[in-house]
C-alpha cells in the first residue's frame, strides 16, 4: 500500500520496562500497524529488553523509534512533537483499538474539523472480560439517548461538560481517543503529575476546542490492577496542581474559577440546554440540580476556589 493511501495519522506508542506487554500489544495492533503513515515508538529508558522488541518489530514499518529519559507524558509530548502527520493517535501498551475504529475516527475529524474526538473505551481485565467500570463518559453515554452517534457540543456546552466532572474528565482512555498534532504542539500534556496528565489537559483545554463525542465502543483499555489510576483524587488534591511549576498557573487559575465558578450562576439556563439537545436524562439532571452544581454546593465551591486564589 502506497504511503498516500494509508491513515494521515501518527501512531505514537509509548513504552517503559513492559517487553512481554510490548510483545503482545504491537501482535494486537499488526492490522494497524502497516496501514498508518507514521508510527513514532518512545520508550523512557527501558532495562528490560522492550527498546530492543521494538527496533525487532517495527523496523518494517520504518517507525521513528527514540529512547529517551524517563516521564510519561514528557515522552508523549516528545513524540507529538516531531509528529509529521494531521493527528496523533496513542497506542498506549495493552490498550487497542479496531483498524475500521480508527478509521472512522480519523474520517470523523476530517469531515468536522475537529480537534479531539473522543469514543469509549471498552474496560476489561486481563482476561479480556468487560468490567463494570464507569468513567464519565460512560456515565455521559448511558445517559445519552444519540447511543452509537458522534455529537458535536456547541461552545457552551461543551464548557459544562469539560468541568462537570471535576476532578474527573470526559477524556476517557486516549487510547480510545484522536487529537489534531497541531492541537498538541500548541497545549502539551501537564508533566510530572503521575497518571492524571491527560485528565487535567482535557479539563485545561477542551473549552477551548471543536471536540466530538463519538457514543460506540471500539477500543479496549486493560484494567490490570498494576496501574496507577487518575480518577480517584481529591479535590483538594485537584487544586494543588496549580501551583506545579509544569502548569500555566493563570490558564489554570482563570479555567478553575471561570468555568467551575462564575458560571454556575448560569446553570439553570444550561439545563435548558441540555434537555434540549438530549446530553442527559431527566434522572441525571435532577441529581445535578442537588449535587455539585445545586445552590448550596456552588456557594462552598465558590468559597474555597476564591479562598485558595484570594479573589
Amino acid at each position: 500500500m502506497e504511503n498516500k493511501d494509508k491513515i494521515p495519522v501518527t501512531l505514537i506508542i509509548p513504552t517503559l520496562n513492559c517487553a512481554v506487554q510490548a510483545s503482545k500489544h504491537l501482535e494486537s495492533i499488526d492490522q494497524i500497524l502497516p496501514n498508518v503513515r507514521e508510527i513514532i515508538a518512545i520508550d523512557s529508558g527501558s532495562i528490560d529488553g522492550t527498546y530492543e522488541i521494538l527496533l525487532k518489530k517495527l523496523t518494517r514499518y520504518k517507525a521513528k523509534i527514540i529512547s529517551t529519559k524517563p516521564g510519561l507524558y514528557q515522552a508523549w509530548n516528545q513524540a507529538a512533537k516531531i509528529a509529521t502527520q494531521p493527528y496523533v493517535y496513542f497506542s498506549t501498551i495493552s490498550d487497542t483499538i479496531t483498524l475500521d475504529g480508527l478509521s472512522r475516527l480519523m474520517m470523523y475529524s476530517q469531515e468536522n474539523e475537529l480537534d479531539v474526538i473522543i469514543s469509549i473505551p471498552r474496560i476489561i481485565n486481563s482476561n479480556g472480560d468487560e468490567l463494570d467500570i464507569q468513567w464519565p463518559i460512560h456515565r455521559l453515554a448511558k445517559s445519552n439517548v444519540a447511543s452509537n452517534k458522534l455529537i458535536i457540543p456547541d461552545s457552551y456546552s461543551l464548557r459544562l461538560l469539560s468541568t462537570l466532572f471535576i476532578p474527573e474528565s470526559i477524556i476517557g482512555s486516549s487510547a480510545s481517543n484522536l487529537y489534531k498534532t497541531k492541537v498538541l504542539a500548541e497545549s502539551p500534556f501537564p508533566i510530572d503529575i503521575g497518571t492524571t496528565g491527560d485528565v487535567l489537559w482535557a479539563i485545561l483545554n477542551l473549552h477551548k476546542l471543536k471536540v466530538g463525542i463519538l457514543y460506540e465502543k471500539i477500543s479496549h483499555f486493560c484494567w490490570d490492577g498494576d496501574r496507577e489510576y487518575t480518577h480517584n483524587y481529591n479535590y483538594k488534591k485537584f487544586i494543588d496542581l496549580s501551583q506545579m511549576q509544569s502548569i500555566d498557573n493563570k490558564d489554570f487559575r482563570n479555567t478553575i474559577i471561570n468555568s467551575v465558578v462564575d458560571q454556575k450562576k448560569d446553570y439553570y439556563k444550561s439545563l435548558s440546554l441540555f434537555e434540549e439537545k438530549h446530553f442527559y436524562t431527566e434522572n441525571i439532571i435532577k441529581h445535578l440540580r442537588i449535587g455539585l452544581f445545586g445552590n448550596i454546593n456552588y456557594i462552598i465551591w465558590k468559597f474555597i476556589v476564591k479562598k485558595i486564589y484570594k479573589r
